[in-house]
């Protein structure tokens, strides 16, 4: 094989590394989009102190109005606490209430070492009234607890298809 052939082959493989580096966006520094990343879609999680706030959503109503269902799950692994309300902050103008089997005077009791699950497949509910909202926009809420103290989440909002289909507020 001719040297100016194995040199050309040698130059072009060398090049197409340095392009495809270049390319691929590897490279750009601590503003990199996967250095950035928000929270997921599907499922805001959180930690405050012994609680674990997994998998958040919010679920539009099926009816197409501006009521809501919050979905997910709270495990206590300290002791006793209860969720007493759920605060809209962005955007403005919704109220929510607690209810479901397990509302006492308008809170949700989170027993110790207990896995208290929201709207989904649960009998608890934390229902949205007056949210204007798109369906795949974020809605900034704040988690209020009796003993733990309160904690922010920025919470994607679902269509009640798929594996939302029958998933609605209580009222």
């Amino acid at each position: 094989m001719p040297r100016i052939f194995v040199l050309r082959r040698g130059i072009a493989a060398v090049s197409a590394l340095i392009l495809c580096s270049g390319l691929s966006g590897c490279a750009i520094g601590f503003n990199a989009g996967t250095s950035t990343q928000k929270a997921s879609g599907n499922g805001a999680n959180v930690d405050l102190g012994a609680l674990q706030i997994r998998g958040i959503t919010i679920v539009t109503a099926p009816d197409g109005t501006t009521r809501a269902t919050l979905i997910g799950t709270i495990v206590n692994g300290g002791p006793d606490d209860a969720l007493v309300s759920v605060n809209v902050l962005k955007p403005q103008g919704s109220t929510v209430t607690l209810g479901g089997a397990s509302a006492m005077s308008g809170t949700l009791p989170l027993p110790t070492s207990s896995a208290t699950r929201l709207g989904y497949e649960g009998t608890n509910h934390a229902d949205f009234v007056g949210l204007k909202v798109d369906t795949s926009a974020y809605v900034d809420i704040e988690l209020v607890f009796q003993n733990s103290g309160r904690i922010p989440m920025h919470v994607l909002t679902v269509a009640p298809i798929g594996i939302y289909a029958n998933i609605a507020p209580l009222s």
